[in-house]
């Protein structure tokens, strides 16, 4: 079952401890170098209250899911200050989207088809 959070109220009801120190030292350092703020990254990602949802990996922990949750959190802080940041995408969503699809449907024309199908006598002007 999914458990919606923040990333903060995470650590402690997962006990994800590790994986979060490990994750933050990832990008502590580049956030330092790069940001024109004397903000701590750990006190940023503390205060961000966006809830996201956990889901249970196949061994029942919640590391997966934990971990593209708190790269989008880091990304988001990132962004909010004005840095680009290249986050290591391991868990993250590999599935491609696709927007346009070539096959008809139905028994309508697809794209780069015969338009002469459709209703001839429709005047064009009507349509706007």
């Amino acid at each position: 079952m999914a458990k919606k959070m923040t990333i903060f109220d995470a650590v402690e009801a997962l006990e994800l401890y590790d994986l979060y120190e490990d994750i933050i030292d990832a990008y502590e350092a580049d956030f330092y170098a790069r940001s024109e703020m004397e903000a701590d990254l750990r006190d940023l990602i503390e205060e961000h209250d966006e809830i996201y949802e956990f889901s249970a990996d196949e061994d029942d922990g919640y590391n997966e899911s934990f971990e593209r949750n708190l790269k989008e959190a880091i990304s988001m802080i990132f962004d909010d200050h004005g840095l680009d940041v290249q986050l290591d995408d391991q868990f993250m969503d590999e599935d491609d989207i696709d927007v346009y699809d070539d096959e008809p449907m139905d028994k309508s024309p697809g794209r780069n088809e015969d338009e002469g199908t459709f209703e001839e006598d429709v005047d064009e002007d009507e349509i706007f």
